[in-house]
């Protein structure tokens, strides 16, 4: 009977993490920034902040996403710590294989 239980809880228990594992990122601001890398030429690529914290750099996206990425940005991400050592400066952006990229701008 014990075993039983143990089981039974073992096997919910692995349920629980599988669901967790697999939730939509889709609406978060990283899962919308790699939803949307994919471009045709370069001028479909736009420079965004990469994460919450403004100086922690800038990823290249489809310019379709720069909207939604700065209304989200704006949402969740106004109060987010960040320190001054961390900036650098934006991106050149470009679309390489069909695929929006970024380097340092200037290097």
């Amino acid at each position: 009977m014990k075993r039983g239980v143990l089981f039974v809880g073992l096997v919910l228990f692995g349920a629980l993490l599988a669901g967790c594992a697999s939730a939509d990122k889709s609406n978060t601001y990283q899962g919308i920034i790699e939803a949307n890398r994919d471009c045709q030429t370069d001028a479909d690529c736009v420079a965004v902040n990469r994460t919450c914290c403004r100086c922690d750099g800038k990823v290249a996206v489809n310019r379709r996403a720069a909207a939604a990425l700065r209304a989200k940005w704006v949402a969740e991400c106004t109060s987010a710590p960040c320190l001054q050592v961390m900036c650098f400066t934006d991106l050149d952006v470009s679309c390489q294989n069909n695929r929006c990229v970024g380097k340092l701008a200037g290097n």
